[in-house]
C-alpha cells in the first residue's frame, strides 16, 4: 500500500523509515499496522534550535495508521535530527534509571531532509507546555524544579561523577574555569550602562557590578568545586514539559557533555530544593560531594555574569533584550552576591 509523507516541504519520510516506523508502532500498540500518511510540522517554536539551525529542532508528526481492515488510527510524534551525542544521551539516561527523558521509539530513522537521506529519532509526542511562564525562554520564571527532575538530574551528576577522564576521552567538552572567568568578567561597569533598565538604574547596577567583579574570581572556583561530571547543560523552563495529566519531561539533551553540576543546576533549582538533591546524590554516589547552597549561589553568580554578559555583545550588535530580562540577571546577581 502506497503513503504520502508531506507537512513542512523539506522533511519526509523514506520507504525504508517507513518500514522500520510500521514495525516499532507495532510494538508500542500490540497490534500489526500500515501507516498511510506522514505529516510533518514546521520546527518547534520552543525549542532552542530554532533561529540556529531550525533543522535539528523537534518536529511533531502526525502519522496515521490502519490495522488490517480496521480504522484509521492517530498518532502524534515527535522528530528530531540529533546532535552529536543526543542518542547517546538517552541510552545513558536508560541505563542509570532516569524516569522523566522523552520516551524514544527509534534512535535511528532514515528520513529525507530537503532531498538528502539523513537519519532522524521519534519520540513520544507529550501535549504540554513549558515549564512556567516563559514560553518563549527569554525569561526565567522558576526557581524550582519538579521533585522528579531533581532525581533524575542528581542521579545524572552522581552516576558520572570521577570518570571525567573517559568522557574526555570520548570527545565530551568542557568549559575549563579560566573559561568561566573570562566569560563572565566585568572589564568595567562602563560596558553595560547603555543596557536598557541599567541606563534607569546607573548607580546601583554600577555598585552590584563592582561587587560581583570582586568574588568572581571565588565564585567560579565554588561552582567547581567537585570536579565535573556528565551535564544535561540547558536545564531552563523551556525544556521542561508539563503534560497534560501533570507529567514532567526534561527534553532537548543536544548540550550533554562534561561540566559541573552547580553550574547545570543554576538556571532553575531552588536554594530549598538542595537538600533533596544532595539526598538523591548521596543515595546514588555515596563517595561524590554534591555542591550546596553555597556553590548554587556562586553557580548563579557566574551564570548570570556570563548571560549579561552576552546581552551586552548582542546590543552592540544590534538586538537587544526588553528591560525586565536585563532587570532579572541582576536581581539573581544580587540575590547570589547576598548568599555568597
Amino acid at each position: 500500500m502506497s503513503y504520502n509523507s508531506f507537512g513542512a516541504p523539506e522533511w519526509a519520510l523514506t520507504p525504508v523509515g517507513k518500514t522500520a516506523l510500521e514495525r516499532v508502532l507495532a510494538r508500542h500498540l500490540s497490534v500489526a499496522i500500515t501507516v498511510e500518511n506522514v505529516i510533518f510540522a514546521e520546527p518547534d517554536p520552543l525549542s532552542s534550535s530554532v533561529g540556529t539551525d531550525p533543522g535539528f529542532a523537534p518536529r511533531r508528526v502526525t502519522v496515521t495508521t490502519r490495522s488490517g481492515r480496521g480504522d484509521k488510527n492517530r498518532i502524534d510524534l515527535f522528530f528530531k535530527i540529533p546532535r552529536e551525542r543526543e542518542v547517546e544521551a538517552h541510552v545513558l539516561g536508560r541505563r542509570l534509571g532516569m524516569q522523566h527523558q522523552p520516551r524514544i521509539l527509534v534512535s535511528s530513522l532514515d528520513i529525507q531532509k530537503n532531498g538528502v537521506e539523513t537519519k532522524a529519532f521519534c519520540y513520544i509526542y507529550v501535549p504540554g507546555r513549558p515549564l512556567g511562564d516563559g514560553a518563549d525562554g527569554n525569561v526565567f520564571t522558576t526557581d524550582s524544579l519538579p521533585p522528579g527532575i531533581v532525581a533524575d538530574v542528581a542521579l545524572l551528576h552522581a552516576s558520572t561523577a570521577g570518570h571525567s577522564e573517559a568522557y574526555l576521552k570520548r570527545g565530551y567538552p568542557l568549559t575549563s574555569p579560566e573559561q568561566m572567568t573570562e566569560g563572565g568578567a566585568i572589564a568595567g561597569p562602563a560596558e553595560y550602562l547603555d543596557l536598557p533598565y541599567v541606563r534607569d538604574n546607573v548607580g546601583a547596577v554600577e555598585d552590584i557590578l563592582r561587587r560581583a567583579a570582586g568574588v568572581l574570581d571565588e565564585a567560579v572556583s565554588l561552582a567547581t568545586a567537585g570536579g565535573p561530571v556528565v551535564v544535561h547543560g540547558e536545564i531552563e523552563p523551556r525544556n521542561i514539559i508539563v503534560g497534560t495529566g501533570g507529567e514532567y519531561t526534561l527534553v532537548d539533551w543536544g548540550d550533554l557533555g562534561l561540566g559541573w553540576a552547580a553550574l547545570d543546576l543554576a538556571p532553575c533549582l531552588g536554594f530549598d530544593q538542595i537538600s533533596l538533591y544532595r539526598e538523591k546524590a548521596k543515595d546514588r554516589n555515596p563517595y561524590w560531594k554534591p555542591p550546596g547552597e553555597r556553590a548554587l549561589a556562586a553557580a548563579r553568580l557566574v551564570h548570570s555574569l556570563i548571560n549579561l554578559k552576552r546581552l551586552v555583545r548582542d546590543f552592540s550588535d544590534g538586538s537587544s533584550q526588553p528591560p525586565e530580562v536585563i532587570e532579572m540577571w541582576v536581581e539573581r546577581i544580587v540575590e547570589a552576591l547576598n548568599r555568597l
